[in-house]
């Protein structure tokens, strides 16, 4: 069964009946019989909420037809409205791969939008005035709305991975915050928002522990929980399921040393990583002399002659590279040292224009405008 979620208005309707012409409505009063095809209902044509859950559970493919302000006059945030209770649900059943992939709105390049409260635009009095429209429209480029208030990293990537997107289309994700977070349980993947925390409590339950949910270290168990490493082998395979080039690759952030774990960890994660499909592992310490960085990458080397070896040497940055390719290391990579250096020379130049009222004498300081003007595409 494709079924077609949303609110009481004929928008959810229209939704499923431009996909099959049988689509047909589910009610409180045929709920429970045995559905095919295409389908939609509402909260407020089920009004009792297990029967409403337990339909959605039922269902092959859920759609969620969406929409700014639902028959209920409830903000999307009321944990008592139509439109938290339906959207947040689908949340869960999505992290079991229940949802239709969003597809585009035509053959030409348009703006994916992903990401969470901020990207959807939550405290906006219009739709209009989210930063991903205003982009939209000053490209003249059509917009595929993915955002959801309350959705996680995980939500959003699995919702980019699975979308019709295509060469030349550009993709908006605003980050999550730190007040959601995913539960990871019997390998299920819950989203729990801090804020409703309490309300979800009782529906939750049907999923996990009340000793889990009461415990003290709530929060240190799912941070403990998403970086498991079966976890993130998920999310390798799952990128590398939707790969369509051998130009794309997976690089595995292995942070076992940053965190002081043994050299033992960070190969067990890097072993597991790379069997799950990462194309390279890129290994970070903080550790000044480098030589954990060396033993790992000549343990790593022993499992696997050919996985590139990706560094990061802020702190170990005595050691050159020729060193680093004597132990194997294919990839060097100074993170922020060009934006570091400009700094300097920016305050610099602001100090001499300030004392000198005048930009004359810091123009030995300064690219010349003709030179800056070749790096500019079309201006040659």
């Amino acid at each position: 069964m494709h079924l077609f979620v949303g609110d009481i208005t004929e928008d959810t309707a229209q939704a499923a009946q431009a996909v099959s012409a049988d689509a047909y409505l589910i009610t409180q009063e045929n709920h429970d019989h045995d559905h095919t095809g295409v389908c939609y209902t509402s909260l407020g044509d089920i009004v009792d909420l297990e029967n409403f859950y337990n339909l959605l559970r039922s269902a092959d493919n859920i759609t969620l037809v969406d929409k700014d302000i639902w028959s209920d006059g409830k903000g999307k945030n009321d944990p008592y409205s139509m439109a938290w209770h339906t959207i947040n649900y689908i949340k869960i059943l999505e992290a079991q791969n229940k949802f239709v992939p969003t597809q585009r709105l035509s053959s030409k390049p348009c703006v994916w939008l992903a990401g969470c409260s901020t990207t959807e635009g939550v405290g906006l009095d219009f739709p209009r005035m989210r930063y991903g429209f205003r982009v939209a429209e000053e490209l003249g480029l059509e917009l595929v709305d993915m955002s959801k208030n309350g959705s996680s990293i995980q939500w959003s990537a699995e919702r980019i991975l699975h979308s019709d997107i295509c060469a030349n289309d550009i993709v908006i994700w605003g980050l999550t915050s730190t007040q959601r977070f995913p539960y990871y349980h019997n390998n299920e993947l819950y989203h729990i928002n801090h804020k409703y925390y309490e309300i979800e409590r009782k529906w939750l339950q049907n999923y996990i522990s009340i000793d889990e949910l009461d415990s003290e270290n709530l929060y240190y168990h799912n941070l403990q929980s998403i970086r498991s490493v079966e976890n993130f082998c998920n999310k390798i395979k799952a990128g590398k399921s939707s790969q369509v080039t051998d130009d794309f690759m997976i690089i595995a952030r292995v942070e076992s040393l940053i965190l002081g774990k043994s050299i033992e960890d960070a190969m067990g994660r890097s072993i597991e990583y790379v069997n799950a499909g990462a194309d390279g592992i890129m290994i970070h310490s903080k550790e000044k002399s480098g030589e954990e960085i060396k033993e790992f990458c000549s343990k790593f080397r022993e499992f696997n002659k050919d996985v590139p070896i990706i560094l990061v040497p802020s702190t170990y940055n005595h050691i050159h590279e020729s060193e680093f390719k004597e132990w194997g290391a294919n990839i060097v990579i100074y993170a922020n040292h060009l934006l570091r250096s400009s700094y300097p020379a920016m305050v610099k130049v602001a100090e001499s224009i300030l004392k000198n009222e005048r930009s004359y004498d810091c123009s030995d300081q300064c690219m010349p405008i003709k030179e800056i003007l070749t790096l500019i595409p079309g201006t040659k």
